[in-house]
């Protein structure tokens, strides 16, 4: 009991815990750098936007989690413009919902781009070349972070396809 405490406390203070395992970074989130990285992913072609996207993961990851929950306005902004394509709407909502209560700037954008999904979706289920069914795990990833702002909670079985990536 008392083991799980202390590593729950050293985590909220960024200090190394027993066992190795690096710590991410606390800081405040650099808004500007978040949105380059945003402004490129989107301005580029599938590559870029893959390119972009493993950099700006890879910067919000090395950033603790209070960190991460704390993301301003700008930032959830930023970052909710990523749902406008569909390449990267696992990636923006794998950050999104790591964010508290600002999350909640993301609801248009989070609207538009799951009625996107669904016409996607609606068009390959009536494609008469299409062999399998559409894959869940888009719309599935976007109704998990519909549901953490409606109910400021997550749902673990909607966003089981974003856990672990």
């Amino acid at each position: 009991m008392f083991a799980t405490v202390a590593a729950a406390a050293l985590s909220l203070v960024g200090l190394p815990q027993a066992g190795g395992g690096s710590q991410n970074s606390c800081g405040r989130i650099d808004d500007g750098l978040v949105s380059s990285y945003v402004e490129r992913s989107l301005a580029g072609p599938g590559e870029q936007l893959a390119d972009e996207l493993s950099q700006l993961l890879n910067y919000w990851d090395s950033r603790c989690i209070l960190d991460r929950r704390h993301a301003s306005q700008r930032t959830v902004s930023s970052i909710s413009r990523l749902l406008s394509r569909q390449r990267a709407r696992l990636a923006a909502v794998r950050m999104l919902v790591d964010v508290g209560e600002t999350v909640r700037f993301s609801r248009h954008q989070l609207r538009l781009a799951l009625a996107d999904q669904r016409r996607i979706e609606a068009a390959e289920v009536n494609d008469p070349m299409r062999v399998l069914a559409p894959s869940p795990v888009i719309s599935s990833s976007l109704r998990c972070l519909d549901y953490k702002i409606r109910f400021r909670r997550y749902n673990h079985r909607l966003c089981q396809y974003i856990e672990g990536i």
